[in-house]
């Protein structure tokens, strides 16, 4: 399937994704999943406010299409793209995109096949958040080398799109 065909399917409350050229559909999210997503999205979205940065930070459901045959819906990203607002897809790489694995859905093949995706499109940083193993592993992506880091939930995690300014600790969003 290409990127022309999966935006001509009717819409849906489904969390699918066009990887590769196939469609790729998960199941409903767990309640750490939703609880990590959400209060990530406020935190950011804060910031951003605050700090009158000229981004956006979205949740999924929303397109980020790749090219021909790639369509994510990734959990949480941030775009500088002005997007209006009966808009369904971003047209521009977002700088950061964080995921969320969820203990009932097994796509760990798909982080890797999207670290990929990310890195040739220009995604800065990419952060696989792992409530299973309460570790978050950063990506950064400015570069060639592909920097990784893993972090622990109880770490303060600095945002490299923003000069490590924002520091983000996943216990302190859940407590």
């Amino acid at each position: 399937m290409t990127a022309e065909e999966y935006f001509k399917t009717p819409e849906s409350n489904l969390h699918i994704e066009l990887v590769d050229g196939e469609i790729i559909t998960y199941g409903s999210q767990s309640g750490i999943h939703h609880d990590i997503k959400m209060v990530m999205y406020l935190f950011i979205s804060d910031y951003i406010k605050n700090q009158k940065h000229e981004y956006s930070v979205f949740t999924m459901p929303s397109d980020v299409p790749f090219d021909e045959y790639n369509v994510v819906q990734p959990d949480i990203y941030v775009t500088d793209e002005k997007i209006p607002k009966e808009a369904h897809h971003i047209t521009s790489v977002p700088p950061f995109i964080a995921e969320i694995c969820d203990p009932y859905n097994d796509d760990s093949d798909n982080y890797l096949k999207k670290l990929y995706m990310y890195a040739m499109n220009g995604v800065k940083e990419y952060w696989i958040i792992d409530p299973s193993y309460k570790r978050v592993m950063v990506y950064r992506l400015f570069d060639e080398s592909h920097l990784l880091n893993v972090y622990t939930f109880d770490q303060h995690i600095p945002v490299g799109i923003w000069n490590d300014e924002l520091k983000i600790c996943v216990n302190d969003l859940l407590a």
